[in-house]
């Protein structure tokens, strides 16, 4: 498996916008960045029609960036009564902003700040692999964020699902070209469901020629402020309509880390889940430990499961935030072979 080692975003602040070194280009429109997120990507790929009638709507970007348009359709979703039940966004990105960049950008998007706070406390760690987050809204619904911090052609190759619309984001093709080319435009077309929609800022003839060879329909639109065009495409199939699974009232055996966990998914999910421990004592059993402890295992990022046990060890981190104190632990090697593993992860 390829190794995807991240980039460090370097960025310049002019005026108090981000602008990135490496592209030489902005991450967005410095006067409304939400005014321009809404009218080329939310409205350009269908704003509310995406997730009516539907129980979930998935959505998928290339350029997660300051997570604009993340919270652009986010903020659109929960604004519409009709609104699916859950709302799913798949987002790549190589070079991501560190924290304190990401809080500093997000200041210019004023009316999304609750919207920002939520999302900046479970902004994952700059760790190459899937990063998944939960939001749970009003009325049991739940809105889904998947990371994938790494190279998009590396990242979206190891996922399989299918996207309701395309969000092309990738600083202008000129600037980036790894996020146009033939080869992940091709990705982009195999993960997107047979009524998909694309919007993109850019009005690039290689990107409009590419598409249509793969059999988007292309249109070329007005753009966004001084910006003369954009990119609108959309593929002519049948709308999928995603249901989610009857609701249903599950019995989980074992209240370990991981039975407790499984029906808190669940419960998100609209499922009923109900705990048995044969013990009478719940986090007992398992690893023996005298307390509740949640320690990473030690190993190099470097492949797959190295990725999954950073991940996991994030997402349990969000999950317990509030809840369980954090502080370090100490943890010893007690072999050679094992020393040798943690001198790698460090």
């Amino acid at each position: 498996m390829p190794r995807d080692p991240l980039r460090s975003a370097q960025i310049q602040w002019r005026d108090g916008s981000p602008y990135s070194k490496d592209a030489e280009d902005i991450y967005y429109n410095p006067d409304d960045p939400l005014g321009e997120s809404r009218f080329v990507f939310v409205e350009g790929t269908g704003g509310a029609a995406l997730w009516a009638e539907k129980e979930v709507c998935l959505l998928a970007e290339t350029g997660f960036g300051t997570g604009l348009n993340f919270l652009s359709y986010w903020d659109a979703w929960r604004a519409e009564p009709g609104r699916c039940r859950r709302l799913v966004f798949v987002s790549v990105e190589q070079a991501p902003l560190s924290n304190e960049a990401l809080a500093r950008a997000q200041e210019r998007f004023t009316p999304l700040q609750p919207l920002c706070t939520r999302l900046q406390a479970a902004y994952p760690p700059r760790i190459p692999g899937p990063h998944r987050r939960f939001f749970t809204e009003a009325g049991g619904r739940l809105v889904e964020l998947w990371l994938l911090f790494g190279e998009a052609s590396i990242q979206l190759a190891r996922q399989d699902f299918r996207a309701d619309a395309w969000a092309l984001d990738g600083f202008a093709p000129a600037k980036n070209p790894t996020l146009w080319s033939p080869e992940l435009l091709q990705r982009i077309t195999a993960l997107s469901s047979d009524a998909a929609r694309l919007a993109t800022f850019t009005a690039a003839s290689s990107v409009r020629q590419g598409l249509a060879t793969l059999g988007w329909r292309v249109e070329k639109s007005p753009g966004f402020g001084a910006k003369r065009s954009r990119i609108l495409a959309y593929r002519d199939g049948k709308t999928l309509i995603r249901r989610s699974p009857a609701r249903q009232q599950i019995l989980l055996r074992g209240a370990g880390v991981a039975g407790v966990m499984l029906a808190r998914a669940l419960q998100e999910r609209g499922h009923s889940a109900a705990l048995y421990e044969p013990s009478g004592r719940a986090m007992t059993g398992g690893s023996g430990n005298p307390l509740a402890l949640v320690n990473i295992r030690p190993a190099p990022v470097r492949d797959a499961f190295g990725e999954a046990l950073q991940a996991a060890f994030s997402q349990a981190q969000v999950a317990y935030q509030g809840q369980w104190a954090q502080r370090g632990t100490l943890k010893r090697a007690r072999t050679p072979e094992e020393a040798e593993r943690f001198q790698a992860a460090a």
